[in-house]
């Protein structure tokens, strides 16, 4: 056992205790009009935050779902910089704010999205460039088209020229639901590298496949176009979700990928994956 594990431990094992040492701290601290000092906030607050945080830090436990929430500096790892951000806001009342949740999700997907992926370990992805969307916050008892979608290019796309991607390229990656393909082959929920292939230049071919084994699991036509090489540190990504109607009183959510590449190619809005109801 470490020494940061029997810390924890002890720190766990004695909580009844440490009420011993907020008395006697809260005599030499002057108390509020309503009998709660500072110091005895505080030292529940930290004794409890340290406790728990080096009790999962030092076992090396897995993240539970419970545990996200206290990755607050969104790198991963739920270690000292998250409970000194939570200590020195301690009792601070805070209020959620759309660019601030905007800003969370930033700093959450860099995380999320892996920076290579096992069947093409050559590729690279900067997680920092990619798009994310999804439908409605909460869900509800009509929520079976709520769906959420992360798309990125590969992070060194702008060095492949139009005819050489042509000849077949892994180009980026991408986080679909559980849904189908455009030619109707199911998709189940997880990211998919994609693949796009042209014998001509002019009808290109995108291929989903597997992260892992590299299996293709559905092709169907994709939207490239040409375009006028530019200047531009990065490529630029988009997504769109569309809810279109269908004939009979039924509807189908979609979701819609596009890039522009410095390298003088365009993915514009291919249709990836649908839902129909």
């Amino acid at each position: 056992m470490t020494p940061f594990a029997a810390f924890g431990t002890r720190l766990t094992a004695h909580l009844s205790e440490r009420f011993g040492f907020m008395r006697s701290l809260v005599h030499a601290v002057p108390m509020r009009s309503g009998g709660a000092s500072l110091a005895h906030r505080f030292t529940c607050g930290l004794t409890v935050a340290l406790a728990t945080t080096l009790m999962l830090l030092s076992h090396g436990a897995l993240a539970q779902p419970s545990c996200l929430n206290a990755d607050v500096n969104g790198d991963g790892v739920v270690d000292d910089a998250d409970l000194l951000q939570v200590l020195f806001c301690f009792g601070t009342n805070v209020r959620w704010t759309v660019p601030a949740i905007n800003a969370l999700v930033a700093d959450r997907l860099t995380g999320a999205f892996p920076r290579q992926f096992s069947s093409a370990p050559e590729v690279p992805f900067d997680p920092e460039n990619a798009a994310f969307a999804r439908t409605r916050i909460r869900r509800t008892v009509d929520s079976f088209f709520d769906i959420f979608v992360a798309w990125d290019t590969r992070a060194d796309f702008r060095n492949f020229p139009p005819p050489l991607i042509a000849q077949g390229l892994i180009v980026g990656a991408v986080y679909l639901p559980r849904g189908q393909s455009p030619l109707g082959l199911p998709i189940e929920e997880g990211f998919y590298l994609v693949h796009l292939r042209s014998s001509d230049l002019e009808q290109w071919t995108m291929s989903l496949r597997h992260p892992t084994t590299g299996a293709v699991v559905a092709t169907f036509p994709a939207n490239v176009r040409l375009i006028d090489p530019f200047t531009a540190p990065r490529t630029w990504n988009d997504v769109a979700i569309h809810i279109v109607p269908i004939p009979g009183g039924g509807f189908c959510v979609e979701i819609w990928l596009t890039y522009m590449c410095p390298n003088g190619t365009m993915l514009d809005r291919t249709l990836v994956w649908r839902r129909c109801f």
